[in-house]
């Protein structure tokens, strides 16, 4: 397929860009790509970027909680018997059903 010189440059005049421009909108949003696909890229750079912040704070308290534990004995010995069942060799443990 070949363009002629002439329709070429014709169809390059300024008048023509609007239409140009306005068929390359249309086919961006019909088609599965373009404008739509940017759309749901920035909201989920957007919705990650929330989450990252959310688990930066959840990050902090853990941390805080394990300089806690680490720096309390009292603390170890809570987590020991609350959490894993544990109890120290002079104590019976008697289960009620």
């Amino acid at each position: 397929m070949t363009f002629d010189r002439k329709k070429l440059e014709r169809l390059m005049q300024p008048k023509y860009g609007w239409y140009f421009a306005i068929i390359l909108l249309a086919i961006s949003l019909i088609s599965g790509t373009g404008l739509r696909q940017v759309i749901k890229i920035r909201w989920d750079i957007h919705r990650n970027n929330k989450d990252i912040k959310e688990l930066e704070i959840k990050n902090a308290g853990l941390r805080a909680k394990i300089s806690e534990i680490k720096q309390n004995p009292r603390m170890m010995e809570v987590n020991a018997r609350s959490k894993l069942g544990m109890v120290r060799p002079d104590e019976t443990v008697y289960e009620i059903k």
